[in-house]
């Protein structure tokens, strides 16, 4: 389960920075309406993701152990109209990643 994840957010984040040889805004994938979730969303790569998820009109699930930062991500990602669900998990404790992908 975690490469699988570790591959998706791989492939969004460099797709998300890349420069020269990228396709034309219009030759891209229609993210609009879709789902993600984002580990570790509260700061750094992973907020910058959320974030710019939000802006594509992507739906998010963001999980982190810091409560508060994430909460301030998700109400700045529903500026942009989406829905925004938050969750509490340590994903170096496997039990709370089963409890979390259980709901």
């Amino acid at each position: 389960m975690q490469r699988s994840l570790w591959r998706v957010v791989h492939a969004i984040f460099w797709r998300m920075t890349a420069r020269e040889g990228s396709p034309a805004p219009h030759q891209m994938k229609v993210l609009r309406g879709k789902r993600a979730l984002v580990t570790g969303a509260a700061s750094g790569i992973g907020r910058s993701i959320a974030l710019a998820l939000a802006r594509e009109g992507v739906d998010l699930y963001l999980v982190d152990i810091d409560d508060m930062k994430v909460d301030r991500v998700a109400c700045d990602a529903r500026r942009d109209g989406v829905e925004v669900r938050t969750a509490h998990c340590d994903l170096a404790q496997p039990e709370q990643i089963t409890v979390e992908y259980s709901r």
